[in-house]
């Protein structure tokens, strides 16, 4: 039986990647549009990868330039003050925090984003979600050991843990801790491939078809 449910955040429990890609098109504005085209191809293909891993790759195979530390944290402030009023004025993901708030004392809930810690925690507070998780995980914790960690507090059962998620990095860190794995397709389809090319079978559209999947598992 699934005890624990370990939620990514951005396209997952709000509509908020289109707000990321937006982010780092902001960030290398200055950017021929040849080089912003690169980029954002990048970015959407590793869904899940912290921000700073994305500006060095950024900086050393589009730009062919060092990225100093300095450069790297005025990149990232950049980036947080662009997405952080968006993403609290984001949606949610249609139907998901009703099955959170009807199945709270069903599960423990958990998240792992690539989102840094301090912001997650700040953008779960004003969206009023906070209490709903008995653990809050950002960047720079990696997703396999927060899910590791997740199944370590459940007796160390892998398959009372199920991981939600939009990104190949969801995935194989499910993978990783041999947990099950529901893929949560965006509304664009964009990560349609991770479906295709990883035949993954649980798959939702929205929250509302979360409680089927998991009574599967559960059966």
């Amino acid at each position: 039986m699934i005890k624990a449910i370990v939620f990514d955040f951005d396209g997952v429990i709000v509509e908020s990647v289109t707000i990321k890609t937006d982010a780092f098109l902001s960030v290398f504005q200055s950017q021929s549009p040849s080089i912003l085209a690169q980029i954002k191809q990048f970015h959407l293909s590793n869904g899940g990868m912290s921000r700073f891993r994305k500006f060095e790759t950024i900086y050393r195979e589009f730009l062919d330039q060092p990225l100093s530390k300095e450069m790297s944290m005025e990149l990232g402030r950049q980036f947080e003050q662009f997405v952080m009023h968006k993403i609290i004025n984001a949606p949610f993901v249609p139907g998901m925090v009703e099955f959170i708030r009807a199945h709270e004392k069903q599960y423990d809930f958990y998240t792992a984003s690539a989102t840094t810690h301090l912001q997650l925690e700040q953008i779960g507070a004003k969206k009023k979600l906070t209490s709903f998780f008995k653990r809050i995980y950002g960047s720079p914790n990696p997703k396999a050991l927060v899910i590791s960690d997740v199944i370590s507090a459940h007796q160390g059962e892998s398959d009372k843990v199920v991981m939600i998620g939009d990104a190949r990095s969801d995935f194989e860190a499910a993978q990783a801790n041999q947990c099950p794995f529901i893929l949560r397709l965006l509304p664009d389809r964009s990560n349609q491939f991770l479906q295709d090319e990883l035949d993954i079978e649980q798959i939702i559209i929205d929250g509302s078809q979360l409680e089927e999947k998991v009574n599967l598992l559960n059966a």
